[in-house]
C-alpha cells in the first residue's frame, strides 16, 4: 500500500510544549531600490497630486496605476482623463488616442512590450491596427488567413449592400492576415441581429471603424519611423560624442600626430568600431578600462604611420637606384631568354650590398649612386655574388639528397631535378629553376623594406625576390628519372643533362601502348591494300620523365589494374625514324600550339606574361605599338616556364617489318586517349597553370 502522507503543521499553529523546533522567518525578497517610497503619496493634497501626474511619462503614470487599488480606481475614472492626455502631451509628437481606444490601453500598447495574449515579454512588434502585441508562438493562434473571413463579409454584403473591410496586415511573403478576436466579433454581432435595418447600421458602423483604425494606424506608423530615426541619430551622437571623447583624452598622451594620420586612412573606421560602437559617454570609470588597450592600438597606428613615412622615402631612394641601374645597362642590348638567370631590379635592391645605401637614415649619402664607376662595379659584383648563392642553395637541396660522384657539379647530373610546391612542377632542372616565376611569388616573409621594394617593382615587372622558399629536391621525380635512364644505357649515377640531352635513345612503354595489334585496308586505284601494325607512343628521356610525373602508373584501357612503367629502348632504325619526324615536324603541329596562351618575356623590361597581354603592356610601358606578328619576330621572347609542350610522337610497327613514326594528331596518344580523345592535352598545354600568371599590373 501507498506510503502515508505526513502531516504538514499550519504556520498559525504553535510548536509542542518542550520542542526544539525553531519556526523559519520569512524569507525576504530581494528588492532593488528603496522601499516604500509611494506610501507617503496617498497622504498628499489632492492639487499636488494632480500636478505631479500631468508631469509623468505615460508609461510612469499606467505603472502608478498598477501599484495599488487606491492609484487604480483614482485614475482610471472618466474623471481623470485630462490628466493621460496631458502627460501623453510631454511625448513628442506622441497622435491622439484613437477613438476606439482608452488613454490607458493606448499607452500601453505603445510603451509595454509584453504579448497581448500569454504575456510574454520584450516583444517589439506592434499590430496597430489590432491594437495589440503578440508573440511569434501566438501569431498564429490569433491570425487569420482570407479563406477564413471571405465568406462571413461576403454574407454581409449580400445582405446589406456594404462592402465591409477589417483591418489587416501584411506578414512573410506578402501574405495578409485579420485578427481573429476582431473577425470573431463581428461574427457574433452579425449572428445576433436578425432585423436587415440592425445589419446594415453594423455594417456601416465597421466602415467608419476601418476608416479610423486605418488613419490611425498610418500617424502611428510615421510617428514610429520618426521616433526610430531620432533614436538612431541620438545613438549616432553618443557614439560620436564618446569618439571625441577618447581622441581628446589620447591627444593629451601625445597621440596628436597618430591621430591626425589615422583620420585620413581606412583604419579610423576599425578604432571607431572598436572603442566607439557603444552608445555610452565616456566616464572617467569607463575609460580606465580602456585607456590600455587603445594606447596600444595607437602605438600600432604609430608604427604605421612611421613605416608609411618611410616607404615614401624608400621609394624615392629606389627611383634613383632604378635609374643608377638603367644607366648601367646598355639601352641598345635587349632583355633575352638568359636574362631570366639573371638577379631583377628588386633582386640587386635587397642584396646587402645596395640595402646599407638605400635604406640609411634620411641624412645617408646617396651620391655613389650618381658615381657610374663605383656603380658599375657594384653591380658586377651583386649579378655574380648572387647567381652564385643561387647556384649555391641549389647545390645544398642536390648534395643533401644524393650521393654525388668526385669532380661532378651536382647542378649539371640527370636526377638534379627541383620540385615546386606551389605548381606542383617536379621535372625543373638547373639553371632553368632560377627563372621559375614560382620562385618570385607574393607571400614571402619579408620585412617593411623587403615589401616595400616588392611593391615598388610589382608594377614594374616583378614580385617579390627570388625565394626558393617553394622549391625542393624531387625525389619522386629522381626515382621515376632512373629506369628511364637505364633503358637508355645511361648510368643514373653519374649522368649529366647534357648527356641526356644528347642521347639519341628513344623508348616506349610496353605497359601503356603496344597491347593492340590494328588492321587498316586502304583503297587503291587498282587494288586494295591491307596493312597491319602495332602503334607505341615514342618518347625521349625527357618526355618518358614528363609521361612517368603525369601518369606513375600504366594505364590499361580495358581492365588489368594499373602497373609499373616498363621502358624498353627501340632499335636503331626506329630511332632515326623517330629523330627524323621529330625535326620536321608537320606545320599544322605547329599551328595547333596556343603561342598567345605561354609566358613570354618583355625585352625592354623585366615583364612576364602570356603572350596576348604583351601588346597592352608595349604600349602602356614602353609606347610600342605592336600586332600579334610582330611578336613573333621580336619586342618579346619565350620564358623557360613557356616551353610548348608537343604532342606525343606516335611509332608503327608493321607486320612487314618496316617502321613509321609521326606525330600524333593534336589531342591524340595511343593508350586511354585514343579511345578517349578528352583525355588528352592539346599542342602547348600548360600542365602548370603558368597562363595565368601575370607579374604587374597589366593583368585584366
Amino acid at each position: 500500500m501507498p506510503p502515508r502522507k505526513r502531516l504538514k503543521n499550519s504556520q498559525t499553529s504553535l510548536p509542542a510544549e518542550g520542542s526544539a523546533q525553531v519556526v523559519p522567518a520569512a524569507t525576504r525578497r530581494n528588492l532593488r531600490g528603496r522601499r516604500g517610497g509611494l506610501k507617503d503619496m496617498l497622504e498628499m493634497p489632492l492639487d499636488v497630486l494632480m500636478e505631479i501626474f500631468t508631469f509623468m511619462h505615460p508609461r510612469d503614470l499606467l505603472n502608478l496605476a498598477r501599484t495599488n487599488t487606491a492609484f487604480r480606481t483614482f485614475l482610471l475614472k472618466r474623471s481623470a482623463q485630462q490628466l493621460w492626455k496631458s502627460s501623453m502631451a510631454h511625448v513628442g509628437d506622441l497622435p491622439p488616442c484613437p477613438t476606439y481606444m482608452s488613454e490607458p490601453e493606448y499607452i500601453n500598447l505603445l510603451f509595454f512590450t509584453h504579448c497581448h495574449n500569454c504575456l510574454k515579454s520584450n516583444v517589439q512588434t506592434v499590430y496597430f491596427e489590432f491594437s495589440a502585441r503578440y508573440c511569434t508562438s501566438c501569431r498564429p493562434k490569433m491570425f487569420l488567413e482570407e479563406s477564413n473571413i471571405a465568406h462571413l463579409l461576403e454574407e454581409i454584403q449580400s445582405v446589406t449592400q456594404e462592402k465591409v473591410y477589417l483591418p489587416s496586415v501584411r506578414e512573410a511573403q506578402l501574405k495578409y492576415r485579420w485578427h481573429k478576436p476582431d473577425v470573431d466579433a463581428l461574427q457574433a454581432r452579425w449572428n445576433s441581429i436578425d432585423d436587415v435595418s440592425a445589419k446594415k447600421a453594423l455594417a456601416v458602423e465597421y466602415v467608419a471603424r476601418y476608416q479610423l483604425v486605418r488613419e490611425a494606424a498610418q500617424a502611428f506608423a510615421s510617428w514610429r519611423d520618426a521616433q526610430k530615426a531620432r533614436r538612431s541619430a541620438e545613438i549616432e551622437q553618443t557614439k560620436a560624442d564618446r569618439l571625441e571623447a577618447i581622441k581628446a583624452r589620447l591627444r593629451r598622451e601625445g597621440m596628436s600626430e597618430d591621430l591626425e594620420w589615422m583620420d585620413n586612412q581606412p583604419l579610423h573606421r576599425s578604432f571607431r568600431k572598436q572603442f566607439a560602437s557603444k552608445a555610452e559617454a565616456l566616464t572617467e570609470k569607463s575609460w580606465k578600462k580602456i585607456r590600455h588597450e587603445a594606447m596600444a592600438y595607437m602605438e600600432g597606428i604609430k608604427r604605421k604611420r612611421l613605416d608609411a613615412a618611410r616607404r615614401v622615402v624608400l621609394r624615392d631612394r629606389f627611383e634613383l637606384f632604378a635609374q643608377a641601374v638603367k644607366a648601367y645597362r646598355d639601352p641598345a642590348v635587349r632583355r633575352k631568354r638568359e636574362s631570366d638567370l639573371s638577379p631583377h631590379m628588386v633582386d640587386l635592391a635587397v642584396m646587402d650590398e645596395f640595402k646599407t645605401i638605400l635604406d640609411g637614415p634620411e641624412t645617408a649619402d646617396l651620391s655613389i649612386l650618381e658615381d657610374s664607376d663605383m656603380m658599375r662595379n657594384k653591380l658586377d659584383a651583386a649579378h655574380l655574388r648572387w647567381r652564385e648563392d643561387r647556384k649555391n642553395e641549389l647545390t645544398a637541396m642536390v648534395r643533401h639528397a644524393l650521393d654525388v660522384p668526385d669532380g661532378v657539379d651536382p647542378l649539371t647530373l640527370a636526377c638534379a631535378l627541383f620540385r615546386c610546391e606551389v605548381c606542383d612542377r617536379a621535372d625543373l632542372q638547373y639553371p632553368d629553376v632560377v627563372a621559375h616565376i614560382c620562385a618570385r611569388g607574393f607571400g614571402h616573409v619579408q620585412d617593411m623594406y623587403g615589401t616595400t621594394a616588392s611593391d615598388f617593382w610589382s608594377r614594374k615587372g616583378s614580385r617579390s625576390p627570388w625565394s626558393a622558399k617553394e622549391l625542393s629536391f624531387s625525389t619522386s621525380a629522381s626515382s621515376l628519372f632512373l629506369p628511364i635512364l637505364q633503358a637508355s644505357g645511361l648510368d643514373p649515377n653519374s649522368a649529366t643533362i647534357r648527356d641526356v640531352n644528347s642521347c639519341p635513345a628513344r623508348l616506349i612503354c610496353e605497359g601503356c601502348s603496344g597491347s593492340g595489334h590494328i588492321s587498316s585496308c586502304t583503297m587503291g586505284a587498282d587494288q586494295t591494300i591491307e596493312e597491319s601494325y602495332t602503334m607505341y607512343d615514342a618518347y625521349d628521356c625527357w618526355t618518358a620523365l614528363a609521361h612517368s610525373l603525369k601518369k606513375q602508373k600504366c594505364g590499361v584501357a580495358f581492365g588489368g589494374g594499373r602497373r609499373d612503367h616498363r621502358w624498353k629502348r627501340v632499335n636503331e632504325a626506329e630511332e632515326k625514324a623517330i629523330a627524323a619526324a621529330e625535326h620536321a615536324p608537320p606545320l599544322a603541329v605547329i599551328w595547333d600550339v596556343e603561342w598567345d596562351e605561354l609566358l613570354h618575356g618583355c625585352e625592354y623590361c623585366e615583364y612576364i606574361a602570356v603572350r596576348k597581354r604583351m601588346s597592352k603592356h608595349l604600349k602602356r610601358h614602353h609606347n610600342i605599338e605592336a600586332t600579334y606578328d610582330d611578336l613573333d619576330v621580336e619586342h618579346c621572347y619565350i620564358h623557360y616556364d613557356g616551353e610548348p609542350t608537343m604532342p606525343k610522337m606516335s611509332l608503327r610497327r608493321y607486320d612487314d617489318g618496316r617502321v613509321k613514326a609521326e606525330y600524333c594528331p593534336v589531342g591524340l596518344g595511343f593508350a586511354f586517349e585514343s579511345i578517349f580523345p578528352w583525355l588528352a592535352e592539346p599542342a602547348g598545354f600548360d600542365y602548370d597553370d603558368d597562363g595565368i600568371w601575370d607579374s604587374d599590373d597589366d593583368i585584366l
